[in-house]
């Protein structure tokens, strides 16, 4: 299993996307387990980041905070890769930050 989703090819985020920010680097390492690909991307949908041979290998959305799709496991062992740590790490704060954009809502709702 580790050889199976241990890094294996290298990754270039895209220049002024929040992606890049959040992992804090231009190229990252990543597995490589699928047997797919993105041909063309869906309406508001913007790469992330392309692997050396163009492929598309994280996607977003345009106007949207974290939206996130991604063609590797970051989960795999996520505490030992510290840009796995860093994009959960946001995951995280996004979630925080939308339950209290909600919570005003949600208190009027139930009174």
């Amino acid at each position: 299993m580790d050889e199976q989703y241990g890094a294996s090819h290298a990754i270039n985020l895209v220049e002024g996307e929040w992606l890049r920010q959040v992992l804090g680097s231009d190229t990252i390492m990543v597995n490589s387990l699928h047997g797919q690909g993105i041909c063309r991307l869906g309406e508001g949908l913007v790469p992330l980041a392309h692997a050396e041979d163009g492929l598309i290998e994280a996607i977003g959305m345009k106007g949207t905070p974290f939206v996130l799709g991604v063609q590797w496991h970051p989960e795999w062992k996520a505490a030992e890769n510290p840009h796995s740590i860093r994009l959960f790490k946001a995951f995280g704060e996004a979630c925080r930050g939308r339950t209290q954009q909600s919570k005003p809502r949600l208190e009027a709702l139930v009174g």
